[in-house]
């Protein structure tokens, strides 16, 4: 084997995942076949960067590498905590002669080992972060061409050892970005929860008056303020159901029914509800005739929350000069349901970005107060039945919204 066949194959280790003591021991054992009678170790920088710890040494006894485990980093210290400390090659031809192993002496002789050279390992930023070291059993200077091939196989387990601790940094960092999405995901049901019990309770006891139940309220001012508690109940217990649907998408657990219905019922319905919400709404809102007998397979109410939230959608940005329209037709394998308006349309730089979770836009003169995921929930709830939810807009002019929905999710 030559020297390229080796680094090659230590790199293939490293791009397979292989763990990394396995890697460093694998490159402990292929330096040895290059140089006779050698014994090799990698020690690794701990993360504080006070000691060394062993990263591999096939070769070495269990005891020996017991005895290394914390060695100190410092300019006398043995081979290695000297190359650490200074950075640079250290040569011990005979450890029995050399002052800086004066503590391992006896260590090293009743292991064997009678020289040693270690040579620093760098990440990219010139950080060392270990050493690469090879013993003799007897008095040794190595000859140019043995340090040498030691020097080029410090380069590639340098590569390894700083790839691996970026992986391991990448994983700890994605980890903890899963928990936090995990842990924010069950504060916003919990929370969804907690809030839905008292804004029933405001809602109802402010139609209760809103309505005069039990008589009379007296003063006109009582029935216009509990128009606004219970407008304002309402808004809230439909951004709670919204959070807990975030929740319930980034958690993976959104959940839809299979049934059949009538598409021109649901549109109809959808219809009816935006008119009752809204009975101050004088714009002219159109279904244009539906193709006779289609029907969906589906969850009809979730398809009915994404219709309304698009008719919702038309009628906040339509003038009431304007008008909206919603037509259905089957092209090739698809069905598309498609909601325009002649609103003020939304710029071309939001494009891009609607469907994005509490993105808050502006259109024509007015922002837009709303929590923005409607139109995350509603992209959501059509992937989930395997279609796509598309939107176009001509700003000034109107804005178009298409669902596409697969041929297994209709039948005429």
């Amino acid at each position: 084997m030559i020297i390229e066949d080796a680094q090659k194959e230590i790199l293939a280790l490293v791009a397979s995942g292989t763990d990394l003591t396995s890697v460093l021991a694998r490159t402990c054992l292929l330096l040895e076949a290059f140089i006779p009678g050698a014994r090799c170790s990698i020690m690794l920088v701990d993360e504080d960067a006070r000691c060394l710890v062993p990263g591999a040494a096939p070769s070495m006894p269990e005891e020996y590498k017991k005895a290394l485990h914390g060695l100190p980093i410092g300019p006398n210290i043995g081979a290695c905590g000297t190359a650490v400390a200074t950075g640079k090659t250290v040569i011990t031809e005979d450890i029995s002669r050399d002052p800086k192993w004066s503590m391992a002496w006896e260590v090293t002789a009743r292991f064997g080992l009678a020289a040693c050279w270690s040579i620093p390992l760098f990440d990219v930023k010139q950080r060392c972060i270990g050493t690469f070291a090879v013993y003799h059993d007897h008095p040794h200077a190595p000859p140019p061409g043995e340090l040498q091939v030691a020097m080029e196989f410090s380069n590639t387990v340098s590569i390894a050892i700083a790839w691996q601790k970026d992986r391991d940094t990448l994983l700890q960092s994605q980890s903890a970005a899963e928990a936090a999405s995990a842990a924010k995901s069950t504060f916003l049901a919990q929370m969804s929860h907690d809030l839905r019990t008292p804004l029933n309770a405001i809602i109802g006891f402010a139609d209760v008056i809103r309505v005069d139940f039990f008589g009379a309220a007296g003063a006109n001012r009582y029935r216009q303020y509990a128009e606004h508690i219970h407008a304002s109940g309402k808004l809230l217990l439909s951004l709670v159901d919204s959070l807990l649907d975030l929740s319930r998408i980034e958690a993976g657990q959104l959940e839809t029914r299979s049934e059949t219905f009538d598409l021109a019922d649901l549109l109809r319905d959808c219809l009816e509800t935006i008119q009752r919400s809204a009975p101050e709404t004088v714009l002219p809102i159109r279904i244009a005739e539906t193709p006779a007998g289609l029907d969906l397979i589906g969850d009809r109410t979730a398809i009915a929350r994404v219709i309304l939230n698009l008719l919702s959608n038309a009628v906040r940005h339509t003038p009431s000069t304007g008008s909206i329209l919603i037509e259905t037709t089957v092209s090739g394998e698809d069905l598309i349901i498609a909601c325009t308006d002649t609103g003020a349309g939304i710029p071309k730089e939001l494009i891009g970005h609607l469907g994005k979770p509490f993105l808050r836009a502006k259109t024509g003169s007015r922002n837009d107060n709303r929590s923005g995921l409607g139109l995350y929930i509603s992209h959501s709830i059509i992937a989930h039945h395997g279609g796509v939810l598309d939107i176009q807009s001509d700003e000034g002019r109107g804005t178009t919204v298409r669902i596409w929905l697969p041929a297994a999710r209709f039948r005429v």
